[in-house]
C-alpha cells in the first residue's frame, strides 16, 4: 500500500512482478513488453488506462506513465511506475493501480488518498471546542475539516483537542466545514467556517 495527499502531484509506485509459470520474479520487461496493460482505478470509479513510456533509468525525474525495471541483480522484479496527478486528485479516498504482461502475475497496489492531519494550507487556522452547558472546554474531541457541507471532501484531521479544547489546521482561505465528534459536544456538524 502506498499513501499520498490530496492533489499530491508527480507520484511514484513499484510493482514486483513475477512470471506465471514459477512465481519467481520477472525481469527484463519493458513498458511495451508483450500483453502490457496498466490503469488506475479511484474508489467508486472506472477504470482508466495508463500510456506507458519508458524511463532512461530507474531514478529518472518522473513522467506520466513512466515505466522502468529497477535493478534486475540487486532487485529483481521491482519496477517502477509513475502515475498522472488524475490518481490522487480530491475527492475518493483511494485508488488501485494495476498492471499485467503476458506470462506474467497481474498485480494491483493499493493508494491511500488521504488528507495531511494538521492540512496543507498556509493559514494558521485554531478551533476551540466548548461543552454548550457547561461552556468548559472539551478535551480529547476528534475535530476534521472539509470542504463541503456534506462531508465527503476531508482536507484536514481528524485531530483531537488539547487540555485548553483547541486543535490547529493548516488551511487555505475561503470557506470551510469543522466537523466535532465527542461525548459532550452537542453543536451542529458541521460548523462552516471562514478562513482568512
Amino acid at each position: 500500500m502506498f499513501v499520498f495527499h490530496p492533489d499530491d502531484s508527480d507520484v511514484t509506485v513499484y510493482f514486483r512482478l513475477r512470471d506465471d509459470d514459477d512465481g519467481l520474479p520477472k525481469t527484463g520487461l519493458v513498458f511495451d513488453s508483450a500483453g502490457v496493460e496498466c490503469s488506475y482505478t479511484r474508489a467508486a470509479g472506472l477504470a482508466t488506462t495508463i500510456a506507458l513510456i519508458t524511463l532512461a533509468s530507474a531514478n529518472s525525474a518522473h513522467a506520466d506513465g513512466g515505466f522502468k525495471q529497477v535493478d534486475s541483480t540487486k532487485a529483481p522484479g521491482l519496477y517502477r511506475l509513475d502515475l498522472p496527478d488524475a490518481v490522487c486528485a480530491q475527492g475518493v479516498p483511494f485508488a488501485i493501480a494495476s498492471i499485467k504482461f503476458d506470462d506474467v502475475i497481474a498485480e494491483s497496489v493499493l493508494i491511500r488518498i488521504e488528507s495531511n492531519p494538521s492540512g496543507s494550507g498556509s493559514i494558521e487556522f485554531t478551533i476551540t471546542v466548548n461543552n454548550d452547558d457547561t461552556g468548559n472546554p472539551i478535551a480529547g474531541a476528534s475535530v476534521w475539516v472539509t470542504t463541503d457541507a456534506a462531508g465527503t471532501n476531508v482536507i484536514a484531521g481528524t485531530l483531537a483537542t488539547d487540555a485548553a479544547g483547541q486543535v490547529t489546521f493548516f488551511l487555505d482561505a475561503g470557506t470551510a466545514y469543522v466537523w466535532v465528534a465527542a461525548e459532550d459536544y452537542t453543536g451542529t456538524n458541521p460548523t462552516q467556517v471562514t478562513v482568512s
